[in-house]
């Protein structure tokens, strides 16, 4: 699946989002279709994180970490839990996905 993402991303039929959490603040990393409707969310809200960090959404999409990993995208800081569920954190790079996505908010 993560593949097949990182294809749609490139010829442009998925677009990376990079906003934020309305709650707290958080980034957000969403992966919208190119007439702008959600695809999937790679992360998820948690507790408050400093900007450019965020919790990697593994438990409802199982490869957004190995997504992030594979493709230079962020580097493992620590472990947050939410709920029944430990999600990784991430340092992202913001560049690198600004140049995935483009729509930066």
């Amino acid at each position: 699946m993560k593949d097949e993402v990182l294809r749609k991303i490139k010829a442009g039929e998925i677009v990376v989002d990079i906003t934020s959490y309305q709650y707290n603040g958080n980034t957000a990393v969403l992966l919208k279709d190119k007439d702008d409707f959600p695809y999937c969310a790679l992360t998820v809200n948690t507790v408050p994180l400093d900007y450019g960090m965020a919790a990697i959404d593994i438990n409802n999409i199982p490869w957004a970490e190995d997504f992030v990993k594979e493709n230079g995208l962020g580097e493992l800081i620590e472990y947050v839990t939410s709920g029944f569920c430990t999600y990784p954190v991430y340092k992202l790079n913001i560049d690198k996905l600004r140049a995935l996505g483009k729509k930066v908010a």
